[in-house]
């Protein structure tokens, strides 16, 4: 098998291009069977190489004609020429120097290494690698899972290395499904009122930032088959998505999340509510059945002390009943030693004794309406009148 004559090396200070120049010619000289040649044929086949430029720097030698049929004293005159001679305090400065960067992957870390350790004349060339990559890997999970073996060989060191990287991509990829996940049901909501986007500049408000990295990214650039398909449906679109904090976009949130296609698609006045959102109208229209409705108003009494609420809060570790008087809005906070029906109605007659029995009390359900608190009110001729806590009222 022939291999074609190597390319005439660069003479203008590239000394990495002269030693890969090096290579190819002993590889040239190996497939070809020339190395048991003499070394007259030799120099004569590196002078056919190096070029007219290489040629005018041979004669410039100053070798007698014996030296000149020497290939390797010539070879070593070329190296004296084209390759500076060794610092060695600064080569191996450069080695200690390198250190892993964050997220550079420990393959390239290691070429690196093995490239500058070339320079360094070191006598145990794999131990001294082994030893930089333990002292400065940037994950130091990593660097104490070295650092725990007696016998670590370099082997071993960049396969532990690989090994956790393998594992932190996988995590990576895993966090980036729920990502994307969580991006997919976002453009999936802005698909729903599309119609009402057609032909016109749309501003989508967002609280989900990956989502406006992901709208500015063009197609191609989209690594998620998931969100390339989906970004190919919003291309009709004329949309400049913007970030929003969520605590302001309830609207969005209701019109996304409640929605109701029925309404949407027989309802004229839906465009209104889109292009000029109206939070009462978009609440009244979207909002399901088990969402909180408008606060219930209570009416005012005539007189205080007739109609009273009543709750419990707690402090530290005390607990307090809490009434409130609803005509002259005067607020009685009474320490009880404990939240039992019992510990409510000793403090309660106490309380009436001041001032006066309520007709009515108003409070939620524990432990106002136990049994036995319903015989006591029974007793003072009190209505009560029980609600969820989560049902709001004034």
């Amino acid at each position: 098998m022939d291999v074609n004559v190597p390319p005439p090396p660069d003479f203008n200070g590239n000394t990495e291009n002269y030693k890969r120049f090096k290579q190819r010619i002993n590889i040239y000289m190996t497939v070809n069977g020339l190395h048991e040649k003499s070394d007259e044929v030799k120099v004569a086949i590196l002078l056919n190489t190096v070029g007219e430029e290489g040629i005018e720097i041979f004669n410039n030698f100053g070798l007698s004609d014996v030296d000149q049929m020497k290939f390797d004293l010539v070879l070593k005159k070329f190296d004296d020429h084209l390759l500076p001679k060794k610092n060695i305090v600064y080569e191996r400065f450069l080695f200690y120097k390198r250190a892993q960067e964050p997220n550079e992957p420990i393959d390239n870390f290691f070429k690196e290494l093995k490239k500058l350790a070339q320079n360094c004349d070191f006598v145990d060339e794999q131990d001294m690698i082994r030893d930089r990559i333990v002292l400065v890997v940037a994950d130091t999970t990593v660097q104490e899972k070295l650092l725990s073996i007696a016998d670590l060989k370099l082997d071993k060191a960049i396969e532990i290395c690989r090994a956790k990287e393998l594992l932190k991509m996988r995590v990576k990829t895993m966090q980036e499904e729920k990502i994307v996940e969580k991006i997919d049901k976002k453009l999936s909501a802005k698909m729903k009122f599309g119609k009402y986007g057609y032909g016109k500049k749309t501003i989508v408000w967002t609280d989900h930032k990956p989502l406006i990295s992901i709208m500015k990214k063009k197609l191609s650039d989209v690594v998620s088959p998931r969100l390339q398909r989906l970004k190919l449906m919003l291309l009709r679109f004329d949309l400049e998505v913007k970030f929003c904090p969520g605590k302001y976009l309830y609207v969005a949130d209701l019109l996304s999340r409640d929605y109701n296609m029925d309404l949407v698609e027989d309802d004229p006045s839906m465009l209104e509510v889109v292009h000029n959102i109206d939070c009462a109208r978009a609440r009244e229209k979207f909002l399901p059945a088990k969402t909180q409705k408008s606060m219930i108003k209570h009416d005012i009494p005539k007189k205080r002390f007739v109609k009273v609420a009543a709750d419990i809060a707690h402090f530290g570790i005390d607990n307090y009943l809490i009434l409130f008087d609803y005509y002259s809005k005067w607020l009685e906070i009474l320490k009880i030693k404990n939240k039992t029906t019992q510990g409510i109605t000793a403090v309660l007659k106490s309380c009436f004794a001041t001032h006066g029995v309520p007709e009515t009390l108003i409070a939620d359900n524990m432990p106002f309406g136990s049994y036995s608190f319903k015989k006591f009110a029974e007793e003072f001729g009190i209505q009560v009148i029980t609600s969820s806590p989560k049902l709001l009222q004034k």
